[in-house]
């Protein structure tokens, strides 16, 4: 009987460990993989000084030649923006702690957003 209670432990305990590694990876929670258009936006909790990896792929421009993305902080002015015409990578490095925004406009873009 106690064998038993004690393989439980030792699984949620292994289980749980692993949750914690893959949100400190950018899996999960606080990762991103969505298509982002003007009407939709992704959003992700972050701590000064994280750093993170945003890859986009631009899916159409609705007028010229590129897609605009911003990743800011909610409230705030951007930390990145960048005008964007076929597919780029960028480097963010967050400043203070709380809820962020990446916002894809003039058309849409897949982007993912991983721990750097």
């Amino acid at each position: 009987m106690h064998r038993r209670s004690f393989i439980g432990v030792a699984v949620a305990v292994a289980v749980a460990g692993c949750s914690e590694v893959t949100g400190a990876i950018g899996i999960g929670d606080d990762g991103i993989d969505e298509t982002l258009e003007d009407e939709k936006t992704a959003e992700f909790s972050a701590e000064a000084g994280d750093e993170y990896t945003v890859t986009v792929d631009v899916e159409r421009v609705d007028e010229g030649t590129a897609v605009s993305v911003q990743v800011a902080k909610i409230g705030e002015g951007p930390l990145v923006a960048q005008s964007i015409e076929d597919s780029a990578t960028l480097d963010v490095t967050i400043e203070t702690d709380g809820e962020h925004v990446i916002t894809v406009t003039n058309g849409a873009a897949h982007v993912t957003l991983e721990a750097a």
